[in-house]
This record gives C-alpha cells, structure tokens and sequence, in this order.
C-alpha cells in the first residue's frame, strides 16, 4: 500500500471521528528518538522517512515539518500533495501557523496521547485554545483506527532480552538509589518509560530499537517492590534470575494501565513530564486525584478538615554515575 492510500484512509476516519485535523509526530508510546517500524505511522503516511519529522493533515491539505538535515530528502521523498515545511523554529510555533492558515475557527486538532509527553500537550492544548481550536486526544474509542489506515504495519519487535557485561553498577545498587531519592521527595513510586532508563536500571540489553541496545518495556518502582513490564519469554535464562534477585517482577504489559493506577491510589508516583506519554501521565493524574478526593472526604466527615498532600505527578530526573 502506497503513503497516499493510508493518507486517504486516514482522512476516511478522521470524518468518522469528527475532527478537522490530526498531528502525527515521530514517537512511540515511550517517546523515543528512533522508534521501531511498528511506530512509524508518520512514514508510512508521508512516505518521508528520516528519523525526525512531524506529518499535519486536514481533509484539504497534508504538510510535513522538517528540520534543515531532512530538506533535501524530504523534497525527495514527499509527494506533491504534501508540502514540505522547512523547521526554523519549534515544532509547535509551526503547528499553530499551519493550524490558523489552513483550519477554520472551532476546528477541532487530534493527536494520539501515547505519542506526545505529558508537558507537549499540555503546551499544544494551551497553544491551540488561545487560537480558537480544540484539541482532542485521540484514545480509547476515539481512537484512530489503524489496522484499517495501516492494514500492512509492521509487527513489534520481540527480540530476545540479555543481561549486560560488566555494568558499572548492579541492579540492586540503582534500586537503592531511586528508594533514596523517592524517600526524599515522599514518593511511593517512581515510572520509567523511555527505554533507555528501562536498560540502565534493569542492567538488560535488547534490539527492538534498530542501532540502539533497548527493548520495550517498562519500569515502576515502589517503596519494597518492582515491576517490570514484559513479555517473560523474551528475557534469557540469565537476565530472568537478575532481575528476579533484585527483586523485580515480570508482568505481562497488558496490565500496565491496571498497575500505574493502582499505584497512584498508593501515593504519590514520580514520573518525566517530558519523557511520559500524556496518555500514561493522564492514568497517574485521575487516579491521585480520586485518591485525594477520598481522603479529603474523609477528613471532612471527621472534622477535620484541610487538603491531602502531594501532587499528581513530577518530574524525576535520576543521575547515572
């Protein structure tokens, strides 16, 4: 199937959901910088495939957002109904000048909120509401369909997961570290999402990712427990009693959504605004805040009074030495 084809299916379910317009980046749900062929929706719409790059479609016009290393290419690549947007400042600033050349007023923008982090939606939302648009994040029912837009999409990785050589620190010493740090800030937990904080603190390597050791997965640690999130079968004999050692549980990432929730009704979860996807943040924010709705009734009924503590999320940057 042609990039035009899938494009037209695109704007078939655009329709069906009832928006205007859709942004598709360069991600994947754990917002990486070079994502697996599974992810690459913007190439398989655009036909444009340098590692870097943002699609914006509507029902009358397409246009691609590329930096300087991608123009020549992009040129190359695009075809003529998709107008190259040379990048020369944010992604976002070009976003909203497309939005306001092409959409009229009250049109609604979607995204998909696994692809785009906590802190750029937000920023997106602000930006495209003070223009007179409306974002919509694109989950669950509303989400886009795409084994009809993509009927050929790639399959996802499984490569075989290993226990890294001679690492600079064990497993349980990085634990020790995040505990700390978590004790410090009053946490319960803290969630990793990008696959590179997934490999350092679990001392395994993967090959989902072409040119990067990672695999997908992904990590959350409480105060006397954690939780890795991945298919068992993948990891070796050797990585599996690693892990197990340390203290780290496999489960099967079907039950992320159930976990990440069930932890914010425990305290407060620590997460990377910038490194998280809205969709995954969103499931931490609704929860605590239940949570604390809960304990503010509560403290009501027993006269009492005052507000629970912590906030929903915040951003934890871990040093690696």
């Amino acid at each position: 199937m042609q990039a035009l084809d899938r494009l037209a299916k695109l704007r078939a379910a655009m329709e069906n959901l009832g928006i205007d317009a859709v942004i598709i980046p360069t991600a994947d749900p754990h917002l990486s910088e070079y994502v697996p062929a599974h992810w690459s929706l913007r190439a398989a719409l655009s036909g444009f495939t340098g590692s870097a790059g943002m699609l914006l479609v509507s029902a009358e016009d397409a246009a691609l957002i590329a930096d300087s290393r991608y123009w020549e290419q992009a040129e190359k690549q695009l075809p003529a109904e998709i107008a190259l947007i040379r990048l020369t400042g944010s992604f976002l600033d070009h976003v909203t000048a497309w939005c306001e050349e092409n959409l009229p007023q009250g049109s609604i923008v979607g995204y998909d909120p696994e692809l785009v982090s906590l802190n750029l939606a937000e920023k997106l939302r602000s930006l495209l509401e003070d223009l007179g648009f409306e974002a919509d994040a694109l989950a669950g029912e509303r989400s886009l369909p795409l084994a009809d837009i993509w009927p050929d999409r790639p399959p996802l990785s499984m490569s075989p997961i290993r226990l890294m050589k001679r690492p600079g620190r064990s497993i349980v010493e990085k634990l020790e570290a995040v505990r700390s740090m978590m004790a410090d800030k009053g946490a319960q937990s803290v969630f990793f999402s990008a696959l590179d904080d997934v490999a350092w603190m679990t001392n395994l390597r993967g090959s989902d990712v072409p040119c990067n050791p990672v695999f997908l997965a992904y990590l959350l640690v409480e105060r006397d427990s954690a939780e890795l999130f991945v298919d068992a079968e993948r990891l070796s004999a050797e990585a599996a009693r690693a892990i197990a050692d340390a203290g780290i549980a496999t489960v099967s990432p079907s039950t992320l959504h159930e976990a990440l929730a069930a932890a914010a009704l425990r305290g407060q979860v620590m997460l990377d605004p910038d490194h998280t996807n809205s969709l995954l943040a969103a499931l931490v924010r609704v929860a605590r805040h239940d949570a604390q709705m809960r304990e503010v009734g509560r403290r009501d009924s027993s006269h009492r009074g005052g507000a629970s503590q912590g906030c929903c999320c915040t951003g934890g940057v871990l040093c690696r030495t």
